[in-house]
């Protein structure tokens, strides 16, 4: 992932985390309440690869 893009994609988490616009989707399966390191998000994108 290029600099400019995980740049990107922090500054988008930061942002709807902050205004509480991350949500989860109706009917979701598996809910996790409590913060999320933007990390642990991104870990399985880049273990992928």
């Amino acid at each position: 992932m290029s600099a400019s893009a995980a740049d990107f994609l922090t500054k988008l988490y930061e942002v709807h985390s902050r205004g509480g616009l991350i949500d989860v989707e109706p009917n979701a399966p598996d809910v996790r309440r409590g913060s999320t390191e933007l990390i642990d998000v991104l870990r399985p994108v880049i273990a992928t690869r």
